[in-house]
């Protein structure tokens, strides 16, 4: 219910803004950002995207810094706001509009996001001036690496030479100040620094404010990164197929007969060519052929065939013979065809940290008809695109090629 109410409220703010652009606007917008962050990261592993997941925690910072700063707003919450806290209203608002986004193009904007955030924190009027962090960018690792790894920290009063991070127990200076608003540490990872995916994985951010007389003071952070595990997931493809498959109709029948003792004719054979009945593409099953004498009596009544050598995919030959009276020969087989039909057939591979593979595809591909990608949290991601980029694994159906990709794309 409290939910509802405030995205309600929200929803109001959004739809009166241009006419009640006061301080409990503002207020209102950034507690409705922040429940919606809020209740997002307490979902955080059942979302289970690295970049969303990344995406909240940096709005998380953003709201908390949004709301100490702004506490001064409910001493008079029907004034008017200035034109640099309507410029925050306007960040809210498009935050949120972009945070209501489908998953897969929220990722896509990330980066967006964090634009915002470094722009309105510049209006923020900061009551007690200290250094705050608002956005961090951490890339991906892995349970063991052997490499550098670069951390961005966005925020504002960032440029004290004394900053430094603590990540898994080794402590690092600051290797870059870009401005006020941007450093930088460079943390090596060597093949000692063991990691886990499967915890809550933090690292100290301490930041140095300096004063006029005494010592610098000194604000501790903790935010999150993520680790992940070797194995990302399993990518299951499915596709279309054409396999030739056998049509057969059968009991197809003919006859001839042969008369004779009539007109000085003693001995009568009647020969007949059977061709096939059947539509074009359709052939007689040579091994179906069965021929009998289906009337006349004595030695002298009879039939012949089917003649092997006189065999065809489309005819053979038969006959019946009589010296006195009358004889009928009759035929049945049955015809076949082989037509190309459809199925869906299916292959998967493991997507490792940072590992690319390549499948071969059947020579008698016709199409790809979906993908599922279980991850290695048992989510499940699906779609019919030949490519897409989702959750750290790139995938690239080539049809032409008859091969597909898939790829870590981690950042």
């Amino acid at each position: 219910m409290k939910t509802k109410i405030l995205l309600l409220l929200f929803l109001m703010i959004t739809l009166n803004i241009s006419k009640a652009q006061t301080a409990a606007v503002l207020l209102s917008g950034t507690q409705a950002l922040d429940h919606t962050v809020n209740n997002a990261l307490t979902k955080a592993d059942n979302i289970l995207s690295d970049q969303q997941r990344t995406l909240y925690v940096n709005l998380a910072n953003y709201t908390a810094y949004l709301t100490g700063n702004l506490k001064y707003l409910s001493d008079d919450l029907d004034r008017k706001l200035t034109q640099k806290e309507l410029a925050i209203l306007n960040d809210i608002n498009a935050i949120q509009t972009k945070l209501n986004q489908p998953v897969e193009e929220l990722v896509t904007k990330f980066e967006d996001i964090a634009v915002i955030i470094e722009s309105s924190s510049a209006r923020i009027i900061g009551s007690d001036k200290k250094p705050s962090p608002l956005f961090y960018k951490i890339p991906l690792i892995t349970t063991i690496q052997n490499k550098n790894i670069i951390i961005d920290v966005k925020g504002v009063r960032l440029d004290n030479s004394k900053n430094y991070i603590v990540f898994n127990g080794k402590k690092i200076p600051v290797s870059s100040i870009s401005s006020d608003k941007l450093i930088s540490f460079t943390i090596p990872l060597t093949e000692a620094d063991v990691l886990k995916a499967d915890t809550l994985n933090v690292f100290k951010l301490v930041l140095f404010k300096k004063r006029i007389i005494g010592k610098d003071k000194l604000y501790e952070f903790t935010p999150r990164f993520v680790v992940s595990p070797n194995y990302i997931g399993v990518v299951k493809v499915f596709y279309k197929v054409t396999n030739p498959e056998k049509e057969v109709k059968r009991d197809y029948s003919d006859q001839v007969s042969a008369t004779s003792g009539s007109n000085n004719e003693r001995e009568v054979h009647k020969q007949f060519n059977i061709r096939n009945s059947a539509a074009d593409g359709w052939k007689i099953d040579r091994n179906s052929i069965r021929c009998w004498k289906s009337s006349g009596h004595g030695d002298e009544h009879g039939y012949g065939g089917p003649y092997t050598n006189t065999m065809t995919d489309i005819s053979f030959v038969a006959k019946a013979y009589a010296t006195d009276g009358r004889a009928v020969c009759t035929c049945k087989w049955d015809e076949y065809r082989y037509v190309n039909k459809e199925s869906i057939e299916s292959s998967e591979v493991n997507v490792n940290f940072n590992k690319q593979e390549i499948i071969q595809l059947p020579n008698n591909l016709v199409s790809l008809y979906k993908t599922e990608i279980t991850y290695y949290d048992n989510s499940i991601y699906k779609s019919s695109k030949s490519y897409f980029k989702y959750n750290n694994i790139e995938f690239d159906f080539r049809q032409l090629e008859k091969i597909y990709e898939v790829k870590f794309a981690g950042n």
